[in-house]
């Protein structure tokens, strides 16, 4: 999915010391909501004091401090701070994003060593090759996630769980609702390693355990371009699901979750279509209190 926003200069552009440290308190008393990083994903990944990688969702946090109020600068601040400690330490810190299925590792601890820009490494990477060359590299798996966790966002244990095995998206003419729909598998085993109090999936079950399960996908309406009656040349424009636009849960055999959200007019009369977009990041699932989600581990 394409990203709207005209503004990556807010986000990216430093006059100072890091590539972020500016962007969140422009954002932050920015009047429009919904802005958004023009990126398919955005990540941050940087090492902390303890030589662990921690990996950090940068769409996440600016969608959270310039979103609907109440706006929440948590994590975009915990970003901050943890890449200027890695830079004034000289400890590692890198980038990947996602554009058009491409994606760029991004080295910008050399970067900011070379006195780069970001955009620039970004914008001209296939130009002529010489920021790829110099820049690119291959990213470590991380140890740690940064997450908002008791409000305050802080370095928790990193979890890759593909146990949510697919993700549908169906649309109801007839009912003029949106269904989702969740496959998981349930013979992957997320719970052998230190730091769960979970011993098996025995502690969970699925159609009693529905209501714990959290879908946040995004609607995403496109408005036509009036000019040229084209709509690949429209603007997009986008939102979270609401928790009270959900109509019903329902489980169906052992592994599938339905999940039926309210459709009505979710943008201004301009919106030519909308349509829904959920994927395995925007599953979340309790067990036994404790909540866990496809990229983030536990929250």
């Amino acid at each position: 999915m394409k990203k709207i926003s005209k503004i990556i200069g807010l986000y990216l552009l430093v006059p100072v010391t890091i590539f972020l440290l500016c962007a969140g308190y422009g954002l932050a008393d920015n009047e429009d909501e919904n802005q958004e990083v023009p990126f398919d994903e955005f990540y941050v990944y940087y090492e902390n004091e303890d030589n662990k990688v921690v990996k950090a969702d940068y769409v996440k946090a600016i969608e959270a401090a310039t979103g609907e109020v109440p706006r929440d600068e948590t994590l975009y601040l915990g970003i901050v701070d943890g890449v200027r400690s890695a830079l004034a330490n000289v400890r590692d810190v890198w980038v990947k994003v996602k554009e058009d299925d491409e994606t760029k590792e991004i080295d910008y601890g050399k970067a900011f060593d070379d006195n780069l820009k970001l955009t620039d490494i970004i914008k001209e990477w296939e130009e002529n090759g010489k920021y790829k060359e110099d820049y690119e590299k291959d990213i470590p798996e991380p140890d740690l996630v940064l997450a908002i966790k008791d409000g305050e966002a802080r370095e928790l244990p990193y979890k890759d769980q593909p146990w949510v095995d697919e993700v549908k998206v169906i649309y109801s003419d007839f009912l003029n609702e949106w269904c989702v729909e969740v496959i998981f598998d349930f013979d992957e085993y997320p719970f052998d390693e230190d730091g769960y109090d979970i011993e098996s999936w025995d502690d969970f079950d699925l159609e009693k355990d529905s209501n714990n399960i959290h879908i946040k996908g995004r609607f995403i309406g496109v408005v036509k371009d009036d000019e040229n009656n084209d709509q690949d040349n429209g603007e997009e424009r986008s939102r979270r699901i609401r928790e009270d636009e959900i109509i019903e849960k329902a489980a169906s055999g052992d592994n599938r979750l339905r999940v039926f959200i309210k459709d009505k007019d979710y943008f201004t009369s301009d919106v030519e279509e909308v349509k829904l977009v959920v994927g395995k990041r925007d599953i979340k699932v309790t067990i036994a209190g404790t909540e866990y989600s496809y990229y983030d581990g536990v929250e």
